[in-house]
């Protein structure tokens, strides 16, 4: 078109309605009731018959719920301003709306203790709920569309309480809080169309019980003015329509009318046809749903949504047509939540029916679509945890196959691809803990989860899962290879993501994910450094997150395994009893629901036998000591994951022989090993101890050496069995003499205190008085004081990680002789050096406990301050101050 613009002339009819629903859109469009208000005040052509007409057309030709609630709101309040005043209108909608929101909750609060409470508990909560949505009804009275949703919610009630109660009262308000409700547009969420479902039948089983024809009067009514109400391109309709077919052919069975089974037969034919219509919509719809209530699970943990996701998908893959190029997609979908389900329920059928579905799925996918990638990155999940259900090593070559597929057909920059990404990672990531042949397994693994981490758009849900992922990657590697900076970065990041770890703080599954595995980060610190602050808390947020986990849920077996090791610890560290009490009972619950012969039930069986191990150590109970040998004996006979998982059942196989062979056996009846020498720490006692008591203690050294050899030269735990070796080895030599033990098991022990140091200061210090001892024994001085001081190395260590005193006070009676032990073994070499050493050595040792007694006397000094003695602690510092001037003195002299 070319030429100038043509002026349109002004219709004068129309401007003044222009120019009103302007204003009503600015109304509308305001951030706050404050702005709402003010907007009003400064806007008095709204105040009119004019305004309120103009409101009104809008709102009729509004067919949005949400619109409509909000132009009903307005509508409401402009009627009020025009009788009471702006000021006084929204003062009166400010203090509504609290009430509407406290009554709302209180609602919700009840509804829940009904679902979930039982007998007269459940019965007041309902009474609560019926009560209470009446009131809510009564609040909204003048919002239409708000008033019908709260009509059909006490409605609901109101049959619930029947059902449960079989009062006919109920029934009765029910019926008539429907039938005020049923005025088109009908607004409702969907659900409504179900309820009108329960209350025809409530109505036909009550005309069952007294034979009233009214009842099948009111279904048949109820039914029609529903229809009328829900429109003709409803949803509901196909519902309604079965509903009015059941009633008519009811009142047809009673009366015998005619057409009213006519009726009924037309009405269910024309019923099936909209259904049939919908159906090319419902597959898609069901997924849908489906997804939902899956993304509601990982938010609220509810089982419920769980079963009803798999449903929904299940659902949705039953409409699809074989030949549908909908259906892997529909498959991926539902074997997705299987595999959901299996992690919470642990129900091999689940995991083996997704494998199934993936299988079929990936054989049907289009090559090159985005089906593609996503049916290959869910079926690399099932195949990984087929791997750690069954431990085949096959089945996570598949994994890894399925990941790397997936990744490569996945489209770049797309929001799926992250996930593949961390599907492909995780299986990398548990090869490279199996001990695979593959060294860059878990470098690969760690790089994906970056590039996942990256890929994920930042105010993206599932951020925070690929944060968790890469976190766990991390510590994962600085258990095979040691690097610090892996430890760090993980903490920093499994942090940020579990926020406030208080219990007081509600966590959705994801954050309790966090917390899991930032209690697991905290354990591994305590274990490389000692501190004990960091195993309190560990163990805080273990506890958190098993009374937050359903009872019968895998993840709290796993949870709670992380406990009793935590607490079999704190009690090795602290002697707290408390500690050592729960630990097996938390194990056996963990193992109830766990498959023994899976690698999870492998290792929590190992743990158990450690756990009784302890117990017998505390309590003597030789019971203890006989289970727990047979529990690990047993468990070394099933599949482990992965070698280092073995090598803590042979290590602490090895540890209860041990045990068995060194202490007596006070039983009625064992005779004891007369060709046993007297010890311990690896040699018998010789008084009561089993007769097999040397052939306990060469099945302990050769668990030992196994262990260690399938420990990796650069594991943080390498240091742990090279000390126990060199501890069999030096009871070996106590028991036989052999001196070809005394070589090896001294550099065992050597260079477990040199690898400790780095990696865990408290098996330095272990490993070191054993070898001290021993070269005491051999009278070496110049070995041991060389022992001796690698342990004052450690205890150094451990003093200084702690941040607590009752925690530096542990580790100084840990390490309460190391100071005098190396001294002592200098002074035995009588050069001056030596003496000189010796002299440094104690200082050291005193310089630790003067720091300690003078920190507690400060604070002892400060609390006798701030309790009014203030005189009282400047005289004391005061005297301290001359007495310090009268040492330095006596000194120069």
């Amino acid at each position: 078109m070319s030429g100038s613009p043509r002026e349109l002339p002004a219709d004068p009819a129309s401007s003044p309605v222009d120019s009103l629903t302007l204003v009503l859109a600015g109304w509308f469009s305001t951030s706050s009731w404050a702005e709402s208000e003010a907007f009003l005040a400064t806007h008095p052509e709204l105040l009119t018959d004019a305004g309120e007409k103009a409101l009104a057309e809008q709102l009729h030709a509004q067919t949005d719920r949400n619109t409509r609630v909000l132009m009903e709101e307005h509508a409401m309040l402009l009627r009020r301003v025009r009788q009471r005043g702006v000021e006084e209108t929204f003062q009166w909608w400010a203090a509504l709306r609290q009430r509407l929101t406290e009554t709302v909750a209180r609602a919700d609060a009840a509804q829940k203790r009904h679902t979930r409470g039982a007998g007269e508990a459940a019965a007041a909560a309902l009474d609560e709920t019926v009560e209470v949505r009446a009131r809510i009804r009564e609040l909204v009275a003048g919002i239409p569309t708000r008033r019908q949703s709260a009509l059909v919610t006490e409605a609901e009630a109101l049959v619930e309480r029947y059902r449960v109660a079989g009062r006919d009262v109920d029934l009765d308000a029910a019926l008539d809080r429907v039938g005020a409700a049923l005025r088109p547009p009908m607004t409702c969420p969907p659900g409504w169309a179900e309820l009108v479902v329960s209350l025809t039948a409530a109505l036909r089983q009550r005309h069952e019980r007294d034979r009233g024809a009214a009842d099948l009067d009111a279904a048949v009514d109820l039914a029609l003015k529903a229809l009328r109400a829900a429109g003709p391109d409803a949803t509901a309709v196909p519902v309604l329509l079965g509903a009015l077919g059941e009633a008519l052919r009811a009142r047809h069975s009673f009366g015998g009318r005619p057409h009213d089974l006519e009726l009924a037969i037309r009405s269910t034919e024309q019923g099936i046809g909209t259904l049939e219509q919908m159906l090319a919509r419902l597959p898609s719809l069901l997924d849908n749903l489906g997804g939902a209530f899956a993304e509601r699970y990982q938010i609220q943990g509810d089982d419920a949504d769980l079963d009803r996701s798999v449903r929904a998908f299940t659902d949705a893959v039953r409409h699809l047509p074989t030949d549908s190029p909908a259906r892997p997609g529909s498959l991926a979908n539902l074997s997705g939540v299987l595999l959901l389900r299996h992690d919470r329920r642990s129900d091999p059928a689940d995991l083996e029916r997704a494998t199934d579905l993936l299988t079929e799925a990936a054989a049907l996918v289009t090559p090159g679509s985005r089906l593609e990638a996503a049916v290959h990155g869910t079926l690399a999940n099932a195949w990984r945890r087929r791997y750690e259900r069954g431990g085949d090593p096959a089945d996570l070559d598949h994994a890894i196959d399925s990941g790397e597929h997936a990744v490569r057909v996945a489209v770049p920059g797309s929001a799926d691809r992250p996930s593949h990404l961390v599907a492909l990672g995780h299986a990398l990531q548990m090869r490279a803990e199996r001990g695979s042949a593959a060294d860059d397994d878990i470098d690969r693994a760690i790089t994906i989860y970056r590039k996942a981490v990256a890929e994920t758009s930042a105010d993206f849900a599932r951020l925070r899962d690929r944060v968790n992922s890469l976190g766990i990657g991390l510590l994962t590697r600085y258990q095979l290879r040691g690097t610090e900076k892996d430890l760090d970065e993980a903490l920093e990041l499994l942090e940020q993501g579990a926020g406030e770890d208080t219990p007081d703080t509600p966590a959705s599954v994801s954050v309790l994910g966090f917390l899991f595995n930032l209690g697991n980060g905290l354990w591994i610190r305590y274990r490389r450094t000692g501190d004990l602050a960091a195993l309190d808390r560990a163990l805080r947020l273990f506890t958190q997150v098993a009374e937050a986990t359903p009872t019968d849920s895998v993840d709290r077996a796993a949870c709670l395994n992380s406990l009793a090791v935590g607490f079999a610890e704190r009690y090795e560290r602290t002697g707290d009893e408390a500690a050592l009490r729960d630990c097996a009972d938390r194990l056996r619950e963990a193992l109830k629901t766990t498959p023994a012969d899976s690698p999870a039930g492998v290792s929590y069986a190992g743990n158990l036998g450690n756990a009784l191990r302890l117990r017998y150590g505390h309590t003597g109970e030789q019971g203890l000591l006989d289970e727990a040998i047979r529990l690990l004996e047993n468990t070394l006979h099933l599949p482990s994951d992965s070698a280092a998982q073995r090598a803590t059942l042979l290590n602490n196989l090895g540890g209860a022989l041990v045990q068995r062979a060194t202490v007596p056996d006070r039983r009625p009846g064992v005779r004891p090993d007369k060709g046993a020498g007297g010890g311990s720490d690896g040699e018998p006692a010789g008084q009561g101890v089993r007769h097999d008591a040397s052939a306990d203690l060469r099945a302990a050294e050769d668990h030992f050496r196994t262990a260690l050899s399938l420990v990796s030269e650069s594991s943080p735990d390498r240091a742990l069995h090279l000390a126990n070796l060199g501890r069999s080895l030096r009871g070996r030599h106590r028991r036989t003499g052999e001196e070809a033990c005394v070589e090896e098991g001294v550099a065992l022990l050597a260079e477990a205190c040199r690898l400790a140091l780095r990696t865990g200061p408290d098996t330095a210090l272990g490993a070191a008085r054993v070898w001290g001892r021993w070269a005491e024994a051999r009278e070496a001085p110049d070995e041991a004081a060389r022992a001796f001081g690698l342990g004052v190395t450690a205890a150094h260590q451990l003093f200084q990680a702690q941040v607590l005193r009752s925690h530096r006070w542990s580790w100084l009676r840990t390490a309460a002789d190391i100071h005098v032990r190396a001294a002592w073994n200098h002074v035995a070499r009588s050069t001056p050096e030596d003496r000189a050493a010796a002299v440094v050595v104690l200082e050291r040792g005193r310089a630790l406990l003067l720091s300690e007694a003078l920190e507690a006397r400060s604070t002892m000094v400060d609390r006798l301050a701030e309790a009014g003695h203030q005189d009282l602690a400047d005289r004391y510092r005061a005297a301290v101050a001359r007495l310090g001037e009268f040492t330095r003195g006596a000194l120069e002299d």
